[in-house]
């Protein structure tokens, strides 16, 4: 096993992503500024998802545990998103650091990846390539980023380009590819299709998320293309839920949070066609992406992996018993944080402090079952 018994670094970077959350949000109004929506980011979203892919790249090659200099690529991505915030907010020049270190990170978990996935006896899990496009679109963003500092004459065009290829490429590649497998076994039955489902709908995902961004930055037609390329293997994965809502929908688990995270990336692809109609402003698009889709997906997330992260040794009834008061709420926690992110992206400022309460009430839930 993966583990070997050892706590895994991701529960840690699962908390710092709620505590980051939680203040961000807290601090917000009703559309985050661009150190905010980077902190979001950069700090809470990128350390975890390294860490999580860390994590389960061994279980989708069934192979050994990663080696140390892998381990030390969440913390590399932590450090490079502190630097980004720092120099959208103090010094400039950090920012030119910080690019490049988030790369490197990048770049050194797609190949260590791309190793293992070689080496699997029988081929990986199809979810590893939904994992190695991510990293790819996050190397892209980050060179995006990097060049924009370079041609200041082309900043506009290049930081849409990062933006979207952040958002859907690295975030929404990296989600949607671990629902197809997490959201069953939050809630407790099969599905037998979802490999075929990886496996077939990658293309469309990965193109989308490629016009989607071209679009943003050069063409809304592409972008209007992309966004419905996306929509097919969300709508595919949308059917297969709800053929077993009666296992997943309730006022508690892990399980309706995460299919309220898959509704949110809908509305959010529904948000962006919006945006590139120029009904909505960008800003209020990523409130709609972060409050109703990302948010109920790291909690939904958390609530099933902290404990396995946490005590990986401990007993089957020991980590259900944990799974249990960290979902207890779930289903009313989604709810509201759907709603606040569809009232945030209409301009409503009260609504992202309903999201904000949500969130630190789960965030004392996470501290009382670490302290446990």
């Amino acid at each position: 096993m993966p583990q070997k018994q050892k706590r895994q670094p991701a529960a840690l970077f699962a908390l710092l992503a709620v505590l980051a959350f939680t203040v961000v949000t807290a601090g917000s109004g009703a559309t985050p500024t661009a150190w905010q929506a980077h902190a979001v980011l950069a700090i809470g979203v990128f350390p975890l998802i390294l860490a999580a892919m860390s994590y389960f790249t061994p279980v989708l090659t069934r192979s050994g545990a990663p080696h140390a200099f892998v381990t030390m690529m969440p913390p590399l991505a932590l450090a490079a998103g502190v630097l980004a915030i720092l120099g959208l907010t103090h010094r400039p020049v950090l920012l030119a650091i910080a690019a490049p270190l988030g790369l490197f990170a990048s770049l050194a978990l797609l190949l260590w990846m791309h190793q293992r996935g070689r080496k699997a006896i029988g081929g990986a899990h199809p979810g590893l390539v939904w994992y190695e496009a991510a990293l790819g679109c996050l190397a892209l963003g980050l060179l995006a980023v990097a060049s924009a500092l370079a041609f200041p004459e082309h900043g506009t065009a290049l930081k849409r380009l990062h933006l979207h290829l952040n958002l859907l490429g690295f975030v929404g590649l990296t989600a949607i590819g671990t629902l197809q497998v997490l959201l069953p076994t939050a809630g407790g039955y099969q599905d037998p299709a979802a490999a075929g489902r990886l496996h077939a709908d990658i293309k469309f995902a990965a193109s989308g998320t490629v016009l989607t961004a071209l679009g943003a930055a050069w063409s809304p037609a592409l972008a209007w293309a992309g966004l419905g390329l996306w929509l097919l293997p969300v709508a595919r994965l949308i059917r297969a839920a709800l053929k077993q809502r009666r296992r997943i929908i309730g006022w508690h688990g892990a399980a309706v949070a995460l299919a309220g995270a898959l509704i949110g990336f809908a509305l959010a692809l529904l948000s962006g066609a919006l945006h590139a109609a120029g009904v909505l402003a960008p800003r209020q698009s990523i409130a709609l992406f972060f409050i109703a889709f990302l948010f109920p997906l790291v909690t939904g997330a958390a609530s099933y992996l902290l404990p396995l992260w946490l005590l990986p040794g401990a007993g089957p009834d020991e980590q259900a018993r944990r799974r249990r008061r960290l979902a207890w709420g779930g289903g009313a926690r989604t709810l509201i944080l759907l709603g606040s992110g569809v009232l945030a992206a209409a301009g409503v400022g009260w609504a992202v402090f309903a999201a904000a309460a949500v969130l630190a009430l789960f965030l004392l839930q996470l501290l009382l079952v670490v302290r446990d």
